[in-house]
């Protein structure tokens, strides 16, 4: 289960501005509750009122992965409409990948939306058998009893990727998408693993590319908020080379936050 604070509100002041939309996280929540309790001390403030969502599901973070080829002139990312992110390419498509990324993290409305990263490796699925072994950050999923063998390619790469999405913590550390077998892993941006490495028991069937997680080619936008509600962005890329990798149009893949149970509390002195 997840829980955020949604609908801040001190003692006398306008709404905080943020609400189960955009709800603080982290260390921003910690932050808003430091200044309730200096508020209180110093009189300032006799009370706050806000309410914990908890999601009856676990939440993830949506997702979008962007590919790059041969770039050149000005390429640009949107998100409904909107330019978040723009470069001149003048590098290597590795360099232009990185300053993408860079573009994004210095763009004030980028800021509270999505994040951006291109430590990216892949592990491409060809004819996958019962006991053959992904080791993805120090954790094994073993082909027949975590993720399906039996199936195509894409049909046992998806089920693969449900495995990761089901896992306690990588669930929370990596997004996943595929395309024909081939499967896309981000590190969370600004996550740091104990074991930065993605391995298979056979380079044949399940050949692994960047097992280290360096810059590489492919950025993936990774979702601030959790949840669903994040598939309302509509992601555009506009330069030559540039491609989202599914050929989709928005972030996807977020999950959580669908059977909201709202507890209010109130803070208060006399």
């Amino acid at each position: 289960m997840t829980s955020i604070l949604a609908h801040l509100k001190f003692d006398g002041d306008a709404d905080y501005g943020l609400n189960s939309t955009n709800p603080p996280q982290g260390t921003a929540a910690l932050a808003w509750l430091e200044e309730l309790v200096g508020k209180m001390k110093s009189g300032t403030a006799k009370g706050a009122t806000f309410e914990i969502m908890r999601s009856t599901t676990n939440a993830t973070h949506a997702t979008e992965f962007i590919g790059f080829s041969t770039t050149s002139g000005t390429c640009t990312i949107t998100a409904n409409g909107a330019t978040i992110a723009s470069i001149t390419a003048s590098g290597t498509d590795t360099a232009d990948a990185t300053a993408m990324v860079a573009a994004l993290h210095a763009d004030a409305d980028a800021a509270g939306l999505v994040l951006g990263t291109n430590y990216v490796a892949t592990v491409t699925l060809a004819s996958a058998t019962t006991a053959d072994k992904i080791i993805l950050l120090g954790e094994t999923f073993v082909g027949g009893t975590d993720f399906t063998t039996t199936g195509s390619d894409t049909q046992d790469a998806a089920s693969f990727i449900a495995a990761v999405r089901a896992h306690p913590w990588l669930q929370d550390a990596v997004g996943l998408t595929q395309v024909a077998g081939v499967v896309y892993i981000g590190l969370r941006p600004g996550f740091t693993p104990k074991t930065q490495t993605l391995r298979s028991n056979n380079g044949t069937r399940l050949a692994v590319a960047n097992p280290t997680f360096a810059a590489t080619t492919f950025l993936m936008l990774w979702a601030v908020m959790p949840g669903t509600l994040a598939h309302k962005v509509d992601i555009g890329v506009t330069g030559t080379g540039m491609s989202v990798l599914d050929s989709g149009t928005d972030l996807v893949n977020g999950a959580g936050f669908t059977g909201q149970v709202p507890g209010s509390i109130i803070f208060g002195v006399r």
